[in-house]
């Protein structure tokens, strides 16, 4: 304190307060300074041993394990060269109209589109055959072309239309079903090739063609043939026209082209057993392509006529 003995007792000394009162300063800030210091220095050495993770994100749930499927295998896909860009269409195919259109259909189309000038009833008739060729009925068509080539409106046509009555008549002939050219017959123990066209008036290649067989085939007992069966058949050649038409029961059946030579005469000559088609052709000067041949000889059997007519 400020205070101090003295000669009159005890007395306020101001001197010695101020002097105390700073010593009590500087120890207070001294200390203050000091505590401040060790609490620095007490926190870095906490911070020094005391060692922080690194934070880390928590990992991804594992995927679950992929369940096997009974899928089926991939298609195999054609490789597409490179610079070319690949478009993905769809074939959409509808109830009333095939994939794609028959050649014969396509030309019964231009037939039709040019029939403006024609009758109503031939253009009747056309869009009645241009059904049967679109669905593939052969019969329905083979009626249709019967009929369009006994208009005289279609006398322009007659050569497309007796091409297509040929082709559908063959191909009807080769079907393997009943047709009216052809009969069934069971073959007998020793019977050949040979002697069912002998015993059914008919030739061997007939038989070979329609029942798949080879010319040295042996016939087991109990065997079914189709055989060529005709009351009458006829080949019809135009020697003006170079065309030769195949008449079967009285009906015609096929077209050809044919030529003819300088001893081609009007008349007519019948083919026999001995005497085929190949060698009638020859006495009269007619030739035929290879393939048109074949197919004559096979369907003229014996007894059938080779008519030549100037027209």
């Amino acid at each position: 304190m400020g205070y101090t003995r003295d000669i009159f007792g005890i007395e306020y000394d101001a001197s010695r307060r101020d002097r105390g009162d700073g010593h009590l300063l500087r120890w207070t800030v001294g200390g203050v300074a000091v505590l401040a210091l060790l609490s620095f220095l007490s926190a870095r050495g906490c911070a020094r041993r005391v060692k922080i993770p690194d934070f880390k994100p928590p990992a991804a749930p594992a995927a679950p394990a992929a369940v096997p499927r009974n899928d089926p295998p991939p298609r195999a896909t054609t490789a597409t060269p490179p610079g070319r860009d690949v478009k993905v269409t769809e074939r959409r195919r509808t109830d009333h109209a095939p994939a794609t259109v028959p050649a014969a259909a396509r030309m019964v189309e231009r037939w039709l589109a040019d029939s403006g000038g024609r009758p109503a009833q031939e253009r009747t008739l056309l869009e009645k055959l241009l059904a049967a060729e679109r669905s593939s009925s052969a019969m329905l068509a083979l009626d249709t072309l019967e009929r369009l080539r006994k208009s005289p409106a279609m006398a322009d046509l007659d050569e497309p239309l007796a091409r297509r009555i040929g082709a559908l008549n063959m191909q009807r002939l080769m079907s393997g079903k009943p047709t009216p050219w052809t009969a069934t017959v069971v073959s007998r123990r020793g019977d050949t090739p040979y002697r069912i066209a002998r015993e059914h008036a008919t030739t061997v290649a007939a038989v070979l063609k329609l029942n798949g067989l080879v010319s040295d085939a042996k016939l087991a007992p109990g065997t079914t043939l189709r055989v060529l069966e005709f009351t009458r058949a006829a080949l019809v050649v135009h020697r003006r026209t170079k065309q030769a038409d195949l008449m079967l029961n009285g009906k015609f059946f096929k077209r050809y082209y044919a030529s003819t030579g300088a001893t081609t005469k009007p008349g007519s000559i019948l083919v026999t057993r001995e005497a085929g088609p190949r060698t009638r052709f020859k006495e009269l000067s007619i030739t035929f392509a290879p393939a048109d041949l074949d197919e004559i000889a096979m369907l003229l059997p014996p007894n059938s006529s080779i008519v030549v007519t100037d027209p």
